[in-house]
C-alpha cells in the first residue's frame, strides 16, 4: 500500500508541473538535502612514508655448480626505492653493499662495498675449495635504510683424475654428438667423485670453427 501511495504522489507531481516523461528528472535527495554535510575534499594521493622507502637489491644468475679452478663472482644490482637512475637519470644515491658467505652455515665471511652508486656491481669470491656455499647480499642507503637480503646457494665440485675416462662410442650416442657431422672435438668425460653426491656425467666438447 505504501508503494502505491508513493508512486501516485510522484505521478501527481509530474502532472502538476506539466513535465513530460521525456524531460522529467528526479534529483536524488542526498544532493538537495540542505542538512547534509558537504562532501569531503578528495583524499590526497597516498605516499610511502620516507622511513619505509627501502633500497632494492637483486642478484644476477648464479651458477649452481662451479669448480675449484674457476673464479667465482656474485653480480648484484642496487637502486633506490624509486629507481631514480633509470626513471629520472638521478645518480645521486649511494649504497653500502654487504655479502656474507659460508660453507657450513656457522662461520661467515663478510665482504663490503662502501658508497657505491646505483647500478651493477660484483663481488669476486676467488677460487673456492670444494663444498656447499650459501651467500646473502643486502644493502643500506645513505639514510641507514636496509634492503631485503637475497640468498643464493651453490656448490664447488672438483673432478678427480681417477674418475676420468676416455670417451666411448656410447658416450657420443648418449649425448647425440657426431664429431664428423657436428664438428665437435671431444675432450673428455668426467664423473664427480662420490663425496659430491652428484652422479651426472660431464662431457667436455669444444665446437670447432666451421
Amino acid at each position: 500500500m505504501k508503494h502505491t501511495n508513493f508512486a501516485a504522489s510522484v505521478l501527481s507531481v509530474v502532472l502538476l508541473t506539466g513535465a513530460t516523461s521525456a524531460s522529467a528528472q528526479l534529483v536524488p535527495g542526498d544532493l538537495t538535502d540542505p542538512t547534509r554535510a558537504k562532501p569531503q575534499a578528495e583524499a590526497q594521493t597516498f605516499a610511502i612514508p620516507e622511513a619505509l622507502q627501502y633500497p632494492y637489491i637483486s642478484t644476477y644468475y648464479v651458477k649452481p655448480m662451479v669448480t675449484p679452478d674457476e673464479e667465482v663472482a656474485i653480480k648484484v644490482f642496487v637502486t633506490d626505492w624509486n629507481n631514480a637512475k633509470v626513471r629520472l637519470g638521478d645518480d645521486s644515491h649511494a649504497f653500502d653493499i654487504s655479502l656474507r658467505c659460508s660453507a657450513d652455515g656457522k662461520t661467515w665471511t663478510t665482504l663490503e662495498m662502501k658508497g657505491v652508486k646505483s647500478g651493477d656491481h660484483a663481488f669476486n669470491l676467488g677460487k673456492l675449495v670444494e663444498g656447499a656455499y650459501t651467500v646473502g647480499v643486502y644493502c643500506k642507503d645513505s639514510k641507514g635504510r636496509s634492503s631485503h637480503t637475497v640468498w643464493q646457494e651453490f656448490r664447488s665440485v672438483g673432478v678427480r683424475e681417477e674418475n676420468r675416462r676416455d670417451v666411448a662410442a656410447e658416450d657420443l650416442a648418449k649425448y647425440g654428438l657426431v664429431p664428423e657431422k657436428d664438428r665437435y672435438a671431444i675432450v673428455g668425460v668426467a664423473v664427480p667423485h662420490a663425496e659430491s653426491k652428484d652422479h651426472d656425467v660431464y662431457l667436455s666438447a669444444v665446437k670447432k670453427a666451421a
